[in-house]
């Protein structure tokens, strides 16, 4: 699920390139617009104690047990609130200068396991430094730091942008195999390895869906 900051809409997906780049990589996308931003009016916009279960009817909506989020910025406002209250529901996030990190104590952060977490931000934005000191409390965590750029280097840099998505799906597809196989008997684990590999983390036969543009 792909989200957007405050100057965007669910458009900026399809023109940078990573709703393409997802689709290649064999996973459905949904990139929505929030309430109160491109074709969602403004009267839809959700109570923050509110945000965990819209967004989390969103994903029942997409049809998905589980999502990888990519929230930039403004986005953190729906995306942290549904990440700390329903974790389970995540294969991944990728936080993106992503507001608001602080508004959640250390605990929370800690206690968010076996949850792929890349944040990426720009060199000089204060925000991003606050994510990272947040983030780094988090088992499976990993940050890259864009120099001498702040909040706008997604929106000019976009090979840098979808290099680092591309890298950070493939992680999240082999920490879904290790999941997977971590259980099963040996001689079946050597099997599953052979055969089982997720290609995208999607449903089997869903590969070839393509890519969304959706108002919510």
């Amino acid at each position: 699920i792909l989200l957007h900051g405050a100057f965007h809409d669910s458009s900026i997906w399809m023109k940078n390139g990573v709703q393409e780049l997802l689709a290649k990589q064999g996973f459905r996308s949904l990139a929505m617009d929030m309430p109160g931003f491109g074709e969602v009016p403004d009267q839809k916009r959700v109570p923050a104690n509110q945000m965990a279960a819209y967004m989390e009817a969103v994903k029942n909506e997409f049809n998905a047990d589980y999502v990888i989020v990519v929230a930039p910025v403004m986005a953190g406002k729906f995306a942290l609130p549904w990440l700390m209250n329903m974790p389970t529901s995540f294969l991944g996030f990728v936080a993106i200068d992503t507001i608001e990190t602080e508004r959640y104590p250390d605990e929370q952060y800690q206690s968010i396991t076996n949850l792929p977490i890349l944040l990426v931000y720009g060199e000089r934005d204060q925000v991003g430094q606050t994510a990272q000191k947040k983030f780094s409390l988090v088992e499976l965590y990993q940050v890259e730091v864009v120099p001498s750029f702040g909040t706008n280097w997604y929106q000019e840099k976009t090979t840098t942008l979808r290099k680092h998505i591309e890298n950070f799906s493939g992680i999240v597809i082999e920490h879904v195999n290790e999941m997977r196989n971590r259980d099963l008997p040996e001689e079946e684990r050597a099997e599953a390895v052979g055969e089982g590999d997720v290609e995208g983390a999607v449903p089997e036969g869903e590969g070839d869906i393509p890519a969304e543009v959706a108002p919510v």
